[in-house]
């Protein structure tokens, strides 16, 4: 199995819904909006392309459940990118240097998603198709976490979300095209091992991958309900 970026607990003292907007923060809440948007869209596409490929039992079945995915999820992996080095920039603007890596992921993602297209449905065996996108699910599912909580970061220090208690890894990337993740002093690589050709392993999509987490959007005072960006 993949190695598992994990996303931890932690208080990080955030702003609470409501407050004003930082003076030195570029951030609208339109950009915020349009970031949801894309996050929430490819989650969605992640989703049903993990639940569709694990029913597939031909090598047919398998490319017209990529083709389809690839064609939805690809726009938004460019989108996303295209988005996140604004907000990237607006992080460091308040004074979060360190959590400017929402570019860096998005380019793992387009990494990923180019080896995934070179991979998908190789062979004739459905078992080696499943693990393929399972391997690919959980991968794009972690990353996403990742992204939704750099989001409400921005959101709730701009003072259009509730604080939360959420965080997650650090990414880094390098100038071979290769990533580093570091949380707790523990860093994972992206390509490894178990992103090379022949090398993937995976349970079924679908059955053991939990569902991304709902990305909230932005709220207002009365409007915040805290606690309603789980899972639903």
């Amino acid at each position: 199995m993949i190695r598992r970026i994990a996303v931890g607990v932690l208080a990080v003292g955030l702003a609470a819904c409501g407050g004003s907007v930082p003076s030195n923060s570029g951030v609208t809440e339109a950009q915020l909006v349009a970031y949801q948007s894309v996050g929430q869209g490819l989650a969605n596409a992640v989703q049903t392309y993990a639940v569709q490929a694990s029913t597939t039992t031909t090598q047919a079945g398998c490319l017209s459940a990529h083709h389809q995915y690839d064609a939805a999820a690809a726009p938004l992996v460019a989108q996303m990118y295209d988005q996140s080095h604004a907000m990237d920039q607006h992080m460091a603007e308040l004074g979060s240097h360190g959590a400017a890596d929402l570019e860096c992921v998005a380019g793992a993602m387009t990494a990923e998603l180019a080896r995934h297209r070179a991979e998908a449905c190789a062979g004739t065996d459905p078992a080696a198709h499943h693990a393929e996108a399972s391997l690919h699910a959980d991968t794009m599912v972690q990353w996403l976490e990742h992204q939704r909580v750099r989001y409400e970061d921005m959101a709730a220090m701009s003072g259009m979300m509730q604080a939360h208690t959420e965080s997650t890894f650090a990414c880094q990337a390098n100038a071979d095209g290769t990533f580093t993740f570091t949380q707790g002093g523990v860093q994972t690589h992206y390509p490894d091992p178990e992103h090379t050709a022949g090398g993937t392993t995976g349970t079924a999509p679908g059955m053991n991958h939990p569902p991304p987490t709902t990305w909230p959007p932005t709220c207002h005072d009365a409007a915040c309900n805290p606690g309603s960006h789980g899972m639903h």
